[in-house]
């Protein structure tokens, strides 16, 4: 059986592949493409950890294009692609501001203790604990 073709770049992507990162783009330019002179985006997405290449092609840029600011602090979406000889670059296909990410926080949350073990002075300093920190969840 012959091993699957290696995916060529910005073409066969599979949804099920995406990631997503959060970081601050910079260095993001565009330009058009020489072999369909359409416009795509380069740069790259920095955190504390380190920065990675990012690109935009030209389906996805038509789309993501005023959103595509240098020094904006993001959340990607996207998926690795690479060639043999060169790192990985991550291509976009969606992004966030990240003031505008929303976290979902839990709706309940639910304690499990061993009562052979429990105290009542365990009990009120996890009382004075929940009571200092109140949130929406039960």
């Amino acid at each position: 059986m012959k091993p699957p073709a290696a995916p060529r770049w910005g073409q066969q992507r599979d949804p099920g592949d995406e990631i997503s990162i959060a970081g601050v783009l910079v260095g993001m330019r565009s330009q058009k493409s020489k072999r369909n002179d359409k416009m795509y985006a380069q740069g790259h997405l920095e955190d504390s950890y380190g920065k990675i290449e990012v690109i935009c092609f030209a389906k996805d840029f038509e789309k993501l294009q005023d959103q595509l600011k240098t020094e904006a602090a993001v959340l990607l979406r996207g998926t690795l692609i690479g060639e043999e000889d060169s790192a990985p670059k991550l291509a976009i296909s969606g992004l966030q501001p990240l003031d505008e990410v929303q976290v979902r926080l839990p709706t309940g949350v639910r304690l499990r203790l061993n009562l052979d073990l429990a105290s009542e002075e365990m009990f009120a300093a996890l009382k004075e604990k929940i009571d200092a920190t109140p949130g929406p969840a039960r």
